[in-house]
Order: structure tokens, then sequence, then C-alpha cells
């Protein structure tokens, strides 16, 4: 995303190296592997989107999310 925004089509090696230690480091972080589709990066949720993943989740995810609603 940097070198984008900067306009870079050729990043110079070091920079390179940098960013994707940087990328290999957030990932362990996070734990998260997956890119978002771009098809569903800009989309806003519809109420059939979240209904859809919320009957989607495991028992033990949804009593969070319902706790986190639900409770002042």
């Amino acid at each position: 995303m940097l070198t984008e925004v900067i306009g870079w089509k050729n990043v110079p090696k070091p920079i390179g190296t940098a960013l994707d230690a940087g990328r290999a480091k957030l990932v362990d972080v996070l734990g998260v592997t997956d890119e978002i589709p771009q098809s569903k990066a800009g989309q806003k949720p519809s109420y059939q989107s979240v209904v859809s993943d919320f009957q989607s989740l495991s028992p033990e995810d949804s009593d969070m999310v319902k706790s986190f609603i639900c409770q002042p």
C-alpha cells in the first residue's frame, strides 16, 4: 500500500525487503493470512449480510456477539 501511495513501480530492494519483513511480522501478530477480496473491500454490510455472517458463527462467537450487543 505504501508503494502505491508513493507511486513506486520498482521499489528499491532494501525498502522492499523491509516492507516484506514488516508484512510478515504483522501477519504473525494478527494471525490473518487471507486478503479481503476487492469485491468486498469497499462494500458496506447490508442487513442480510450481517444476519448471514452472524448465523455462520460458532456458538461461542455468537454468544460473545449477543453479550456485546445486548448487555450495557
